[in-house]
């Protein structure tokens, strides 16, 4: 699959990729989606950041902190960006300027 700009993907956990925040190849473990944003010498390279998918019902947040470089052929599949549910309620504030 070819990588667009701005658009979300999932990529491959089981390899380890370049993370030019600090300069070492790691390994994610569970979901890895990444939105790219630029793209290296003649395509082949992408460079993007991730994307916080850490609560599972959402919302899904862009992280601006690490970014990691990736090919196409990494790319598992495009990924829908959950966005905050339709109704929203946080208990642990209710009440407390009461």
């Amino acid at each position: 699959m070819k990588a667009e700009l701005n658009k979300y993907y999932q990529l491959n956990n089981s390899k380890s990729y370049f993370c030019v925040t600090i300069q070492r190849r790691v390994k994610f473990e569970g979901l890895l989606v990444i939105k790219p944003e630029k793209a290296g010498i003649d395509d082949i390279m992408h460079y993007g950041y991730l994307v916080d998918t850490s609560n599972p019902g959402g919302p899904d947040y862009e992280s601006k902190l690490c970014e990691i470089e990736f090919k196409d052929e990494d790319i598992i599949s495009e990924y829908q960006l959950k966005g905050m549910p339709l109704l929203y309620i946080d208990f642990l504030y209710i009440g407390k300027n009461q």
